[in-house]
């Protein structure tokens, strides 16, 4: 089972097009200022079976794109292995990850879940977040990460300098932040803020 913070089926941020954002639970760094603390326990959420994911995240057929991020993917290697496995066999999506271990711990890594992975997704946004080295431009948090396009499939999409696209998302009472945050924005958003009345949260509906 793979234990999944948040899932955002239709977002145009992190990554190019129409995507889904899956988010897993659990994250072993600890990175100060990081965007999603409540993310970082390595506490039960939502379980997913590779294939109950799989049917998650292509529920919108406009979906063009997955980004895994988190937490930390690669701690849950095992099972996301068997997720991205169902994603190539009968899909043609890009796959984006993010991790916050580096390029180089990962190909040394012991585990061959953690060398399958890397065989499955198309880029790598690699590193931990850095505070002091926050930028506001493209899908690295910190200038410190880097992009390792692992197949051509996005070679032509800017990862560095593009500008960013944030996003809010209201559903069942709650709120959920999709992106990178600029400077002044310590956190994503989640939970119940008191601002939000329950008859706003009847009416919206997401595009």
């Amino acid at each position: 089972m793979i234990n999944v913070a948040e899932i955002q089926v239709g977002t145009r941020s992190l990554g190019p097009g129409w995507r889904t954002v899956i988010w897993v639970q659990g994250c072993p760094f600890h990175c100060p200022g990081c965007y999603s603390p409540d993310w970082i326990p390595d506490k039960p959420a939502q379980f997913y079976t590779p294939e109950d994911l799989f049917s998650k995240a292509i529920s919108d057929h406009r979906i063009e794109g997955i980004t895994i991020s988190g937490g930390e993917p690669f701690n849950q290697s095992q099972e996301l292995e068997k997720f991205l496995h169902i994603v190539r066999e009968r899909t043609s999506l890009n796959v984006i990850c993010f991790s916050g271990f580096t390029f180089r711990q990962l190909i040394q890594h012991p585990s061959k879940s953690v060398h399958a992975m890397l065989h499955l997704i198309d880029v790598l946004i690699d590193g931990a977040y850095i505070r002091e080295k926050s930028t506001d431009l493209g899908l690295r948090g910190s200038t410190n990460q880097k992009i390792y396009h692992l197949t051509p499939a996005l070679i032509h999409h800017d990862f560095i300098s593009a500008p960013r696209v944030n996003e809010i998302h209201i559903s069942n009472n709650k709120i959920l932040a999709v992106g990178i945050p600029t400077s002044g924005i310590e956190s994503f958003m989640i939970g119940e803020p008191p601002w939000l009345i329950q008859s706003e949260v009847r009416n919206h509906e997401r595009t």
